[in-house]
């Protein structure tokens, strides 16, 4: 309860002051919206932003720390951008994800399945052999500009 707001609400009136929010501004220079607000709950920007930080601030220190040693020169760091922590979870998952996977090779004798081939329609196998004869006309034509014939 460091903020103005919270300092306000907790001070005792002054006799013969009414316990309003309108007085309790005027004397403390508070708004009186600010003083309801936090009357009935809600928290200043710095409590908020202290509960929406990615990293508690001995993390950042050690991040902090980290960073200066890393750096060689005298040249200011380049900080991180914005996305980094969300990138960090995305390479560890994808390990873990690898991981998992190899484990489950392993546990299955380490062979690796191999599905079968569906025998062709009578559609399919036309149109296949109809681009087999197109492809092979074009790199013909293709072959003919190159030589000139």
């Amino acid at each position: 309860m460091s903020d103005r707001a919270s300092k306000a609400l907790t001070e005792a009136s002054l006799p013969g002051e009414p316990r309003t929010y309108d007085a309790t501004s005027k004397r403390s220079g508070v708004p009186m919206t600010t003083l309801y607000y936090r009357d009935h709950g809600r928290r200043s920007k710095e409590e908020k932003a202290q509960g929406q930080q990615y990293l508690s601030p001995s993390e950042e220190k050690a991040l902090e720390s980290i960073a200066r040693r890393r750096s060689t020169t005298n040249k200011a760091t380049k900080p991180p951008s914005k996305n980094w922590r969300r990138m960090t979870q995305r390479r560890s998952q994808k390990k873990h994800m690898l991981q998992k996977n190899c484990m489950q090779r392993e546990n299955a004798g380490g062979s690796v399945r191999v599905l079968e081939k569906q025998p062709m329609t009578l559609n399919q196998s036309q149109n296949q052999s109809q681009h087999q004869s197109q492809s092979q006309s074009q790199s013909q034509s293709q072959s003919e500009k190159w030589h000139g014939r």
